[in-house]
């Protein structure tokens, strides 16, 4: 049986951050969009987007720390999904926030050790 080893250190922080951080935007898009798609007459689809792309960036965290390169494609489309979205619909462009860049930042200095 093969020993598991741990991502090093930056991998370790890249993916606490990018996870506390879709946890975080998480709580908020939920406690922001489940109100707004009751009463809300305008276009949903911005609603639904932003928990689903806070989801896409835990899960890639989670492989982050797994050491898969597939959950930097999952970090990326998690912050994409619901930018491009706002824009399409008119609303604002949201962009990371800075626990998540830091996260994007460390993992680019580890890509070395994703598979």
């Amino acid at each position: 049986m093969r020993a598991v080893q741990p991502p090093p250190f930056g991998l370790r922080i890249a993916a606490i951050l990018c996870a506390g951080a879709g946890f975080y935007g998480l709580l908020g898009a939920l406690g922001v969009s489940v109100p707004l798609l009751a009463s809300h007459r305008g276009p949903w689809l911005p609603l639904v987007l932003a928990p689903i792309g806070q989801l896409l960036i835990c899960g890639g965290a989670i492989l982050v720390w797994l050491r898969h390169r597939l959950g930097v494609l999952l970090l990326v489309i998690g912050w994409a999904l619901p930018a491009a979205a706002n824009q399409y619909f008119g609303g604002p462009l949201h962009l990371p926030g800075m626990l998540v860049l830091v996260g994007f930042l460390l993992i680019v200095v580890n890509v070395k050790h994703l598979r």
